[in-house]
């Protein structure tokens, strides 16, 4: 029997996905159990959810009789924003570099080798949404560390830059996947960003394949708490100030076949920084909203930033729980809406509209 899970219930899957910390992945696996719908297609489903928030549980008196003491990991840096995307490559191909032209954060630029040693965070300005820039020591198999797996698969989005001067820039794509293949994360090319009808053939065909196709319970339970994941991407070319290697972006293009979406850009000179803000923020699959209480001007300073596909009812979620539980309807300011339409509680969000919650 289908599942028929609700956008409230993958919202608080996604919330899993994302907690790290066990207070995080117990209020979202509670949260998971309260909105699942109940019937027999999700009977089974609903028993592991119990099963794994009663071990949870567990873990977490354990954790409070130890005294919750735990050895630092080096390769954590909390999420900001709207999302972090983490610099992976070789030394010496322009990370730091990046990081230090859209950021305001100052890593050590030098053009020896290895001068990242451990991973440096830096907020990157988009319009009014920031996004979480982390420059990670080189992707070499003599220095990789074994925390770089949880470096890279708490990331939302990974950027691999190359420079076309490098004498192993063909092999770098697949150097980097069979790095952090040990953390059990896999490279996929972030098309979405680019715009519609820029992906493949074949992957569009596979996000057909996969459009509202029925999962079962054992594909449910996978997606959950998956061994194996995947880091969209883009592909940065770095260093086109240099006319050489401009010249052979080209190639590049053709040599790396058509899964991977390319983005040339030059920390040096700034071209393309403008337009990488941009993918970045599209690559992550989000959207930005403004709150409007009820007989005042909306709060257009700092977006809320949600999940693509969420409702009105995950937005009042993120503002307060209260507030969710209150919620009876919205009215909504946006291109797609007359001047404050009513909308249901299950009503989808857009990018950029003003929400008017009503309790």
């Amino acid at each position: 029997m289908p599942a028929n899970l609700t956008p409230e219930y993958l919202a608080a899957e996604a919330s899993f996905k994302a907690a790290r910390e066990l207070p995080e992945r117990i209020e979202a696996l509670e949260e998971m159990l309260r909105v699942i719908p109940k019937h027999k297609g999700t009977d089974h489903l609903r028993g592991d959810l119990r099963r794994k928030l009663s071990e949870l549980r567990e873990d977490q008196k354990s954790a409070a009789k130890r005294g919750g003491a735990r050895r630092a990991d080096p390769g954590y840096v909390p999420r900001q924003g709207a999302g972090q995307a983490v610099l992976l490559g070789p030394a010496n191909v322009g990370k730091s570099a990046l990081l230090a032209a859209l950021t305001r954060a100052e890593p050590e630029v030098a053009p020896y080798p290895y001068t990242t040693r451990k991973p440096l965070p830096g907020m990157m300005q988009f319009e009014d949404a920031q996004i979480q820039l982390v420059d990670a020591p080189a992707i070499e198999p003599d220095v990789y560390e074994p925390w770089m797996n949880s470096l890279v698969r708490n990331a939302n989005l990974g950027l691999v830059v190359l420079d076309p001067a490098h004498p192993g820039v063909l092999g770098t794509i697949d150097e980097v996947q069979a790095l952090i293949g040990r953390g059990r994360v896999k490279l996929c090319g972030a098309w979405w960003a680019l715009g519609e009808g820029a992906a493949p053939a074949q992957e569009q065909a596979r996000a057909g394949q996969d459009a509202g196709r029925e999962l079962g319970d054992d594909e449910l339970l996978a997606r959950l708490d998956p061994g194996d994941v995947e880091l969209p991407v883009l592909v940065l070319v770095n260093k086109l100030d240099l006319e050489q290697n401009r010249a052979e972006l080209g190639v590049l293009s053709e040599l790396l076949g058509p899964q991977w979406p390319l983005v040339p850009v030059s920390a040096q000179s700034g071209e393309g920084l403008d337009r990488l803000r941009e993918l970045c923020f599209r690559a992550l699959k989000v959207i930005r909203v403004y709150a409007k209480p009820p007989g005042k001007p909306a709060s257009t300073e700092t977006p809320i930033i949600l999940p693509l596909g969420a409702t009105v009812l995950d937005m009042a979620r993120t503002i307060h729980k209260e507030l969710a539980r209150d919620l009876r309807f919205a009215r909504i300011w946006s291109g797609r809406h007359f001047e404050g339409q009513r909308a249901a509680r299950d009503a989808v969000l857009h990018d950029r509209d003003i929400v008017e919650i009503n309790a």
